[in-house]
């Protein structure tokens, strides 16, 4: 049974004319582009692999006209999730890092400046000693970058923790013996640093996990403290100075617990984020289902600085797995947050058109799937102000038979890989995921 472009086009009808509630002004497509940042004259840099050793950056305006392009002499690795993260800082500059000190390097667009070269005797190593990085987040003019010191023939590690300002200079070291390393951090609006990590003391019980500790810093870099914890509990961030841990669904501020529990049901966190009113932001998925069925939803969920849920969100939708972003809280405390992934839509038996016009009845199976990424603003209350789902592809699966060699795919964006939200414009850049047109990247530009 051979699918006809018939039944292709109805499927594709059906998709692009989803949930359109804004429209496409721009777009663009190209295999070399790698992430996009925003600047302060509202206008965005779209950062390209132009060879292996060197990146373009180009900046368009938000009719997606070309401004200027510019060339570095720079590498950009990419994370766990094969996704190119840079740490904006101020006017369109940046930030990466990868694993290693060798994998720092700062790209100042506007200026018209970079450097790649790091001073490892800045941080005090010795020659048979090298870091290893865990994480970073944006600090005032500089990134701050957690992980570990491993010395050569040593059974132990340090951890350590720096800000690294714009010009490669060295502030705030933390380095901790009793630690091994710090592999998560979270910082608030007014500067004050929560750090969990592990120590190297032996467990108090057999076959437990090492020992967890949370340590907090204050927007100087001064030590204000440190407490053990469990290891079930886990850091989810620090709001109004005090750090926010997670102990079996219950919510603690500086370890005292609340009365808050967000739910056995959330059981992947994903990650946090505070507003500068101390509000909490938690977000991740929770899956289910049984046989051949998975169902998963994600989930957002605003807690206020004394602990009180002020709204849950929970698509409950058949969705496959995403990795989530963390939601854009705007001056006026709305929430834009982008979540969703692979839905499976339709399945059942198919008509067929032969070439002369002709109908045919195949008994096969018929599987499609659709990426469907939702832009969704909430405001303060949970309440939805508006939801966007961008026209996107999806493939059609069709066997003969149950003979899984047939496959017919039709090409489509999917995997959103960034997003950026400049004054009435949302910006996306896209991975298209089918095989015709694999590591293909969309830009696009809708009002």
């Amino acid at each position: 049974m051979k699918l006809t472009y018939r039944y292709i086009t109805f499927f594709s009808i059906l998709l692009l004319s989803a949930c359109a509630s804004m429209s496409l002004i721009w777009t663009t497509t190209s295999s070399s582009m790698l992430t996009i940042l925003p600047t302060d004259d509202n206008t965005i840099l779209v950062v390209s692999n132009t060879d292996a050793d060197s990146i373009s950056i180009t900046e368009l305006n938000l009719n997606g006209e070309e401004l200027k392009t510019k060339i570095y002499p720079v590498t950009l690795t990419v994370d766990d999730y094969g996704k190119y993260v840079t740490y904006p800082q101020q006017n369109g500059s940046f930030f990466q890092i990868g694993s290693t000190l060798s994998d720092v390097l700062f790209v100042d667009f506007s200026n018209d400046t970079y450097w790649d070269v790091f001073n490892p005797y800045d941080i005090g190593l010795q020659d048979n000693q090298s870091v290893f990085f865990r994480g970073a987040f944006r600090v005032d003019e500089g990134l701050f970058i957690y992980g570990r010191i491993i010395t050569e023939g040593s059974s132990t590690s340090t951890a350590l923790a720096f800000v690294i300002d714009i010009e490669g200079n060295i502030t705030q070291l933390l380095k901790m013996d009793s630690l091994i390393e710090f592999y998560e951090g979270f910082r608030d609006t007014q500067g004050h640093i929560a750090l969990q990590g592990t120590s190297n003391n032996e467990p108090q019980v057999p076959f437990q996990l090492l020992r967890q500790h949370v340590v907090s810093l204050s927007p100087s870099g001064e030590m204000l403290n440190q407490r053990e914890i469990t290891n079930r509990t886990r850091l989810l961030g620090v709001s109004l100075g005090r750090s926010i841990t997670i102990t079996n669904g219950i919510l603690e501020f500086d370890g005292l617990a609340t009365t808050t529990d967000i739910g056995d049901k959330k059981s992947d966190i994903r990650g946090a984020i505070t507003d500068k009113l101390g509000n909490l932001y938690i977000y991740g998925q929770s899956i289910g289902g049984f046989f051949l069925q998975i169902d998963t939803s994600h989930w957002l969920v605003k807690i206020d600085s004394e602990g009180e849920i002020i709204f849950t969100y929970d698509d409950r939708e058949n969705y496959f797995y995403e990795a989530l972003t963390a939601p854009i809280i705007e001056e006026n405390g709305d929430i834009r947050w982008r979540h969703k992934g692979l839905v499976h839509s339709h399945s059942g038996a198919a008509l067929s058109i032969s070439e002369d016009g002709g109908f045919t009845f195949n008994l096969g199976i018929i599987v499609t799937s659709k990426w469907n990424t939702t832009f969704t603003t909430f405001n303060p209350n949970g309440d939805i102000k508006s939801e966007f789902i961008p026209p996107s592809g999806f493939r059609v699966i069709e066997t003969d038979d149950y003979d899984y060699e047939d496959v017919n795919y039709v090409p489509g964006e999917c995997l959103n890989t960034d997003t950026l939200y400049i004054e009435d414009r949302l910006i996306t850049l896209r991975a298209y995921c089918e095989a015709d047109m694999s590591g293909t990247q969309s830009l696009s530009i809708f009002r």
